[in-house]
């Protein structure tokens, strides 16, 4: 077998180890919620309007072990019906 080939097979099988393992380790929780600071991020928001949110009842959350976590489902959903879409404005040409 040449060495090309060779090194080839050994890259292809351990691209296929490394993908195995990453499905079977994948952490189920943050494929589904987000915590705080990803919240926020998707938000833009600030942490203290967050807690606003949840003071509210504006955005459902969950606690675990003292932990805030939000669905990634109802911050999308929140996005959708608090967002709106600003005006455009034509340029005037000088």
């Amino acid at each position: 077998m040449p060495y090309d080939q060779f090194v080839v097979e050994v890259l292809t099988q351990l691209h296929q180890i490394k993908e195995a393992l990453a499905n079977k380790y994948q952490d189920p929780v943050h494929a589904i919620w987000y915590d705080n600071q990803e919240a926020c991020l998707a938000l833009h928001v600030s942490k203290r309007t967050l807690q606003i949110y949840r003071d509210n009842n504006l955005l459902p959350y969950s606690r675990v072990r003292g932990k805030i976590y939000f669905r990634i489902t109802d911050v999308k959903n929140f996005i959708q019906e608090h967002s709106h879409e600003l005006p455009t404005r034509k340029r005037q040409r000088r």
